[in-house]
């Protein structure tokens, strides 16, 4: 994951946050990520968004996410099941609206947060 990472360009910075939180995935639940599918997924972030992880951390586990699994362990099925979540309100939102968080391709404007295709920059 690293070299496809350093590869595309990403900042030393964020090639360690996302190393940091699909290693957090991973420790969560006990075993390779590889072995995980789009249940595990979901779930873990009705952990997050469970245990107060603000909407920052959690969209940014979502781009790392989709990250390891569309480059490089190229799942089809890693963008439609990662939404990134949606203020609502207040700091966060209730957890069933994760599932309403719009198109899952692209980010909520007011997030600031972008995350680079597959085989290309932001």
């Amino acid at each position: 994951m690293i070299e496809d990472l350093r590869i595309r360009n990403y900042s030393p910075r964020t090639v360690d946050v996302y190393v940091s939180l699909v290693a957090r995935y991973a420790e969560h639940y006990g075993c390779s990520p590889a072995t995980l599918g789009p249940e595990d997924i979901r779930a873990y972030q009705v952990y997050l968004l469970e245990r107060g992880t603000s909407w920052a951390q959690v969209n940014q586990t979502v781009c790392a996410l989709r990250f390891f699994y569309r480059v490089r362990l190229k799942r089809p099925w890693a963008i439609e099941h990662l939404p990134y979540g949606k203020k609502m309100g207040g700091r966060r939102a209730d957890v069933e609206a994760l599932g309403q968080a719009g198109n899952p391709l692209v980010p909520h404007q007011s997030h600031g947060l972008r995350c680079a295709p597959a085989g290309g920059a932001a």
